[in-house]
Parts: C-alpha cells; sequence; structure tokens
C-alpha cells in the first residue's frame, strides 16, 4: 500500500483547523476508519485527536510500530485502551478542552456517551459536515490516486475480455475480476460512510437481474445526495427503499420541514428514471416523534439505527401510498401542523383517519402529489377523503 505524502497530511490538517476556528472549537476526534486515514495515512486501530492549532496527536491502541511507520505525523503515541485517551492527550500537552468535534452521522451511540463521560467538561458538536466538505475537494495528489484506480479498473475490463466465454457463470467472472484487480494493487474492498463499514469492490450480474441492482445504485447514490442536501441522513437500505431521519442525532430546526422538503425533491428525480417507459414509482411515509437510537442487533451483527413507534408509523404510512396512489407522499398531522410556511402547504390534502397496523387509535393522514394540479380541486382540507380502512381488501 502506498504511503500517504507528509505534504498531503499537512495540506488536509490545516484546512480541516481552518474549519474547527470557523466553528469555534477546540478541536475534533477522528474515529472512524475512512477519516482516519484521510488524516493520519493509517487505519490501526486508534484515535486521532485534531486541535484548533497545532500538531494532531494520534493515540494508537494497537500496532504501535505499524502506525509510525505508515503514518507521517509526528505525534504517534501509545493510548491503553479507551482509558488512556484522556491521559495520552495530558501527555501530549492538551488538557483543557471545551468544545470538541465528533463525527456524529456514523459513531454509535454507545461510544458517543462513553466520550460524554470520559470528557464531562466537554460540548461535543458534529463536524461531519466539515469532514465531508473538505474530503470532496481533492488535491492534484488524490486526483493522480483516483487516476490509479481507473487504470485498474480498465485493466480489469481489458482483461476479462480474453477470458469470458460463453456459460461462464458469474461467480467465475467475479474471481477473475478479483484476480486482476488485487495483482494490480486493488486492495479488495470500498469503504463507504458508514460506522467502519465495507463493502466489496464489485457486483457481477448479467440479464435482466444485472439491470436492476445498477438502476437501484445509481438512483439511491442521487437520493443520498438529495437527502443529505436536506440535512438529514440514510439510516438503512431496505431492499429497494431506505430510512432517512432528520433532526437525530442532532437536532435539526425544522426538522418535519425539511423531511417533507427533500421528499418532494425526491419524486421530482423519479422523473429522470424510467422503468418500462414510465417513471418510477415511489411512496414516501413521513412521521415525526420521539424515537430511540443506538446500536442494535447481536455479537453476530450489530447496526446503528432507530427504533419506535414512530419510525413503525412512518413505514406505515409509506404502505397507505400504494393504496392512496394518487398520493405518493402521506405524512402525520404533526408533520403537516410543522408545513403551514411551506408553499406547497395549499396542496396537502387531508386523508383522514387511518387504521393502522400494530395502533389501537387511528392516525391522521394527509397526503401530496408533487406532480399533480390542485388548483382546480374545490374539495376542502378538513372534509377529507373516504378513510382506507372502509376500502374493501385493506
Amino acid at each position: 500500500m502506498d504511503k500517504v505524502l507528509k505534504h498531503e497530511i499537512d495540506q488536509r490538517t490545516a484546512g480541516f483547523q481552518t474549519l474547527l476556528q470557523e466553528r469555534h472549537l477546540d478541536g475534533a476526534f477522528i474515529l472512524q476508519n475512512a477519516d482516519l486515514y484521510y488524516f493520519s495515512g493509517t487505519i490501526q486501530t486508534s484515535v486521532l485527536f485534531i486541535p484548533r492549532t497545532g500538531e494532531p496527536v494520534l493515540m494508537v491502541h494497537k500496532s504501535l510500530q505499524r502506525a509510525r511507520e505508515e503514518s507521517p505525523l509526528g505525534k504517534v503515541v501509545p493510548a491503553k485502551g479507551r482509558g488512556g485517551i484522556a491521559e495520552a492527550l495530558k501527555g501530549a500537552g492538551i488538557s483543557r478542552l471545551g468544545h470538541v468535534g465528533m463525527e456524529m452521522d456514523v459513531i454509535p451511540a454507545a461510544l458517543y456517551l462513553w466520550y460524554v463521560d470520559t470528557f464531562p467538561a466537554c460540548r461535543f458538536e458534529d463536524v461531519s459536515e466539515e469532514i465531508r466538505r473538505l474530503r470532496m475537494l481533492k488535491s492534484s495528489y488524490e486526483v493522480d490516486q483516483i487516476r490509479k484506480a481507473t487504470r485498474i479498473l480498465h485493466k480489469g475490463f481489458e482483461g476479462i475480455q480474453s477470458i469470458l466465454r460463453e456459460g461462464m457463470t458469474e461467480l467465475e467472472v467475479d474471481g477473475h475480476l478479483s484476480l486482476i484487480a488485487r495483482r494490480e494493487g486493488h486492495m479488495g474492498i470500498l469503504r463507504m460512510r458508514g460506522w467502519n463499514q465495507e463493502m466489496t469492490y464489485a457486483h457481477v450480474l448479467s440479464g435482466e437481474n444485472g439491470s436492476v441492482v445498477s438502476f437501484l445504485n445509481s438512483y439511491f447514490e442521487r437520493c443520498s445526495f438529495l437527502v443529505f442536501e436536506g440535512r438529514g441522513h440514510i439510516n438503512k437500505y431496505t431492499g429497494d427503499g431506505f430510512l432517512a431521519i432528520f433532526g437525530a442525532p442532532e437536532p435539526l430546526e425544522n426538522h418535519a420541514f425539511q423531511a417533507f422538503t427533500t421528499a418532494c425533491r425526491l419524486l421530482e428525480l423519479t422523473r429522470d428514471f424510467i422503468l418500462a417507459g414510465q417513471p418510477m414509482g415511489v411512496g414516501i411515509g413521513i412521521y415525526t416523534g420521539r424515537a430511540i437510537l443506538g446500536n442494535i442487533g447481536s455479537q453476530t451483527k450489530i447496526e446503528y439505527t432507530a427504533i419506535g413507534d414512530t419510525v413503525n408509523s412512518a413505514a406505515r404510512l409509506q404502505e397507505f401510498t400504494r393504496h392512496f396512489n394518487e398520493y405518493p407522499i402521506i405524512m402525520g398531522r404533526e408533520v403537516w401542523e410543522n408545513l403551514t410556511d411551506h408553499p406547497y402547504y395549499a396542496s396537502i390534502r387531508n386523508l383522514g383517519s387511518l387504521k393502522v397496523r400494530g395502533k389501537k387509535e387511528g392516525v391522521d393522514a394527509f397526503g401530496f402529489n408533487f406532480f399533480k394540479d390542485e388548483s382546480a380541486d374545490t374539495e376542502s382540507q378538513e372534509e377529507g377523503l373516504t378513510p382506507l380502512q372502509r376500502i374493501k381488501g385493506v
């Protein structure tokens, strides 16, 4: 693996420190592997602290020697587990911290709470947006790395042409592509902006099934950008859908307003995605309320997610869009009440109280169609439509 140049790391650090100073933060803890590598040049088990001024400190839990070999940073020090972080900072001359940044879009709740308990005098703030803003601007070194990656990809496509034959399985093709890529220097995995998550570097598919995955990946890529612009984040993908959260883990003013605006932009996006000659159909449920966020799962699989009545209600409202197909966005009353200043508010229609699975009382639902001209609709919002539970078969 090529080592990251010291000049490159210094330049990234200086850019981030400028952003920290603009936010009046004393520094930031870097915990996510992809960010850790970006700012330090290594992903040995460690924690990086970048002060608003001065040298960063890389506190290594494991493989100190390798970390020192891989990272061009001047302060690479040992830290005996999490408990050694405060001591390592103090040894590096950093003891008084007031406002500190963290990557709150990805870190598990339990880890965040540990830092809150360990550094009670600190007020932690989210700096994930600043990190993403910095990383999206590519230096000449990074452009060269991208060119190197595309050359590896090109060699893979060239090499596979001489190997492909009729009757060859997708698994065989995948194996040959893996051999070519690894031989040319590919590490074999791709990192994503999830808590230290990785994925395979390619999907080898053919026929109709091959187009489905490619189609969804392209669509989800555009969706994730729109959700990010709306100051939300995609928590998980559920087959051909996803769960997006606005207002957690960091508070977001007017989160219902932002969620609805993003939903409208997602609907507009579907015009660019054609299935069977028609724009792709999408249904969106929006609900606001309290939820439980944290690491959920078992020893074999765990993920950071949100659970509770709010999440369930949003999912149930999304299901109703299949029956109220003229309203691809269906929301709860509290969301609707937060949209009085929205330019589309007058076009939102009251769908009445709907009987939702798992709830004894009905849910007041409101529908909106981004594509429908409501100017000629004289029906009162309070009159609503026929309650869905009266429709046969529902």
